[in-house]
């Protein structure tokens, strides 16, 4: 696979209408850290950032946050909401996103989760996996966060409900190593992608859009993303320094 930053110019020329998106990915990916530690509330039922009190220095987070989008609203609580996957206004719920990712990544990098993992959403965030990858010559079943980027095995069922009985989306074009699979249980879907080594943490989302075409077939056909019900809640709360 491309470094990250070759195969984002890559798809920018492939898919001019997704340029301004993926200049405002890298920009967020390449965010210094703006938080000091995290105490966490560990759980084996629920993602390792759920409770969890991240402290933070502000005046980085407004910094991260302005340099992706002009926004009046707090920092702390746009990416507290984020997160949580809770409403925000149209204009500003996908930056918020991206604004997260760099929290997210780091988070993922000090506090490594549980192998023993055996839920559909995601260890540390509790988003839905944005696909799968079948690894190795064995076609290990992994699924993988788009948010924090994290990596965790699994058998061949529906990550949102558990169903087994699974049927495929097979595309003409390039059917050995990219199909969708369906859950006539739940209507959901989730994209599968063959490869030889795990996908870049930080490029799961460029994978995501690379195989756009695989969404648009699953949603012409009826299926759809479950919605969020597992994200984190976490609390970002300022440094002492900077308490009055």
């Amino acid at each position: 696979m491309l470094p990250i930053a070759d195969r984002a110019r890559a798809l920018a020329r492939e898919r001019a209408e997704a340029a301004p998106w993926l200049e405002l990915l890298m920009k967020a990916l390449s965010t210094p850290a703006w938080h000091r530690k995290v105490t966490l509330r560990a759980s084996a039922e629920r993602p390792l950032l759920d409770g969890a009190e991240v402290t933070i220095v502000p005046r980085s987070l407004a910094r991260a946050v302005r340099a992706l989008v002009a926004t009046t609203h707090d920092s702390r609580a746009l990416i507290e909401a984020a997160i949580a996957h809770e409403e925000l206004p149209d204009e500003l719920g996908p930056i918020a996103q991206l604004a997260a990712m760099p929290l997210l990544h780091s988070l993922r990098r000090e506090h490594p989760t549980s192998s023993s993992w055996e839920h559909g959403h995601c260890p540390l965030c509790g988003d839905w996996p944005t696909l799968a990858e079948l690894r190795g010559l064995e076609r290990e079943r992994h699924l993988r966060c788009g948010r924090c980027g994290s990596d965790w095995r699994s058998d061949a069922r529906c990550p949102s409900c558990g169903a087994r009985e699974l049927a495929l989306l097979v595309p003409d074009s390039d059917p050995e190593s990219r199909r969708v699979e369906t859950c006539g249980a739940c209507n959901g879907y989730l994209k599968t992608i063959t490869t030889i080594a795990p996908i870049m943490a930080e490029a799961v989302p460029l994978e995501d859009l690379a195989s756009i075409e695989l969404d648009l077939a699953a949603l012409e056909r009826g299926y759809a993303r479950p919605p969020a019900s597992h994200a984190a809640r976490l609390t970002l709360t300022p440094e002492r320094s900077w308490w009055p």
